[in-house]
């Protein structure tokens, strides 16, 4: 990150600076590195199950004079924005990890009962189906049963994979960052709609509002053929 104008550091500077901030620094730290007004921190590698990295508070009594304390608290503060950083994109993907579940295995099962549904009822449109009319649309309803029931377990697992997005909403890394860090980059194709979908009456975007959407449109199509065959 960078430093302010104000500021300017040489590599020498800041390995004084850094043996004065010794008692405040991250455990997690191995290394700052200062090149053109900017300090490039390095740090074990974080889980994001470790407590939030947040800079100490000091205190002007520390040092030496009002100018020494600003400049090693800027630095500081600093080292722990970017301590930060990189802890909330471990944390994303271990939350992210941790709520994924069958959501792979809810997709899967969903798009084989949509292609089903999908050629149940472009089958309706074929010569043969009015051979078998009442069968046709029985399957029909089987089949849109199974595209709901597969849509709402979906839903459910995207639920949670929109709360833990929201949790960190000011990562570094989008869901599909997220998404890919934990093993799944298929993931960025998922339907997963913002949180608000599933917690409001807002609910357009969810994959099951999209199946009920897809359901009342095809009904109403199998409604007015049946109306008007009976003519």
């Amino acid at each position: 990150m960078s430093l302010p104008s104000t500021i300017q550091i040489s590599q020498l500077e800041l390995v004084e600076i850094l043996t004065r901030l010794k008692p405040h620094l991250p455990p997690s730290l191995t290394a700052v590195d200062a090149k053109q007004g900017r300090l490039l921190c390095h740090f074990t590698a974080f889980t994001g199950r470790e407590a939030t990295p947040l800079a100490p508070y000091l205190t002007t009594k520390e040092f030496e004079d009002t100018e020494e304390f600003h400049r090693l608290s800027t630095v500081l503060g600093d080292i722990y924005d970017q301590a930060h950083a990189e802890w909330e994109v471990a944390a994303f993907t271990a939350d992210m990890t941790a709520v994924i579940g069958d959501t792979p295995e809810c997709w899967t099962t969903y798009k084989a009962a949509r292609q089903s549904l999908d050629a149940a009822y472009d089958y309706l449109r074929s010569p043969d189906a009015s051979q078998e009319w009442p069968s046709a649309i029985s399957r029909l309803v089987d089949c849109q049963e199974r595209t709901l029931a597969a849509a709402n377990a979906f839903d459910a697992r995207a639920l949670e994979i929109a709360r833990v997005t929201q949790k960190h909403l000011y990562s570094a890394y989008n869901r599909a960052d997220a998404l890919r860090a934990a093993g799944h980059p298929e993931g960025a194709d998922w339907p997963i709609a913002d949180l608000d979908a599933y917690t409001s009456t807002w609910v357009e975007q969810t994959l099951a509002e999209s199946v009920r959407q897809l359901i009342s449109t095809q009904e109403t199509h199998v409604t007015k053929v049946s109306r008007l065959a009976a003519q």
